[in-house]
């Protein structure tokens, strides 16, 4: 306004002033705009601070946007040394009480989120008992915050670690008749649990379960041999000893 009243125009004005052409602050301004209009006005620190976005963030459980929300508002309701226009001190202390509890809830739902990843990361590596332990304590902080957004993902996410572990009892079982020595159902078992686990997508334990049934193929063809070349070494004996036989009976 008081370069105005030495400017040609309002155009020279707002160049003279924000150090930019009045064209691109204008895009700006029209870029802006439409945050103002869907209720970006609530956030007017000039004449109150209103946490009916942050609460419908929450609400909607769009957690990572309304921990930024949040964290603006506490910090400019921590740093007002006197109290803001139109709010006495006692409506601006509830206020930064309010945004501080809404500001745990948002990092609450962040913590399980991430939670909720690590259960994930943790099932993709095969890793079951870490995985379930990281999917009950998401389903705690998830039901604390009353967000049941998740349950079918981590039901869905139980199921998948029942399958790997009865997967991990046959492959088990398999090791366990192949040092029996019991080839063909080692083999069946080792074959079962590679598909299970080749199904849920946990390669370590595919190539696992992959290794021993190639194992148990090479340990039988091995013994095939030996017991071929046996019988073989039998029927020379037998030969052998047929010869001296007749040999005796001949003298």
């Amino acid at each position: 306004m008081t370069i105005t009243a030495r400017s040609s125009g309002y155009r020279s004005a707002l160049e003279r002033a924000y150090k930019i052409p009045a064209t691109e602050l204008e895009q700006q301004w029209q870029t802006w705009l439409p945050s103002y209009l869907a209720k970006g006005y609530q956030r007017n620190a000039v004449t109150s601070y209103d946490l009916g976005y942050a609460r419908h963030l929450l609400t909607q459980f769009r957690y990572a946007e309304a921990k930024t929300e949040l964290e603006r508002a506490t910090a400019w309701l921590q740093n007002q040394t006197s109290p803001a226009p139109n709010l006495d001190p006692q409506t601006q202390a509830a206020l930064l009480t309010e945004a501080q509890t809404l500001l745990t809830r948002s990092q609450d739902g962040e913590a399980a989120e991430q939670t909720a990843e690590q259960a994930r990361a943790a099932l993709v590596a095969g890793d079951y008992v870490q995985a379930q332990e990281l999917i009950e304590k998401a389903r705690a902080d998830y039901g604390a915050l009353g967000d049941t957004r998740q349950d079918k993902i981590l039901e869905a996410y139980s199921a998948h670690i029942s399958q790997g572990q009865q997967a991990q009892v046959q492959l088990a079982s398999a090791f366990a008749q192949a040092q029996a020595l019991q080839f063909a159902q080692a083999r069946k078992l080792a074959a079962g649990a590679a598909a299970a686990f080749s199904k849920l997508g946990d390669v370590a334990h595919t190539d696992n379960a992959l290794a021993l049934h190639r194992s148990i193929d090479s340990t039988q063809r091995q013994a095939g041999l030996i017991f071929l070349g046996f019988g073989f070494l039998g029927c020379l004996i037998s030969l052998w000893s047929r010869q001296f036989s007749d040999q005796e009976a001949y003298w």
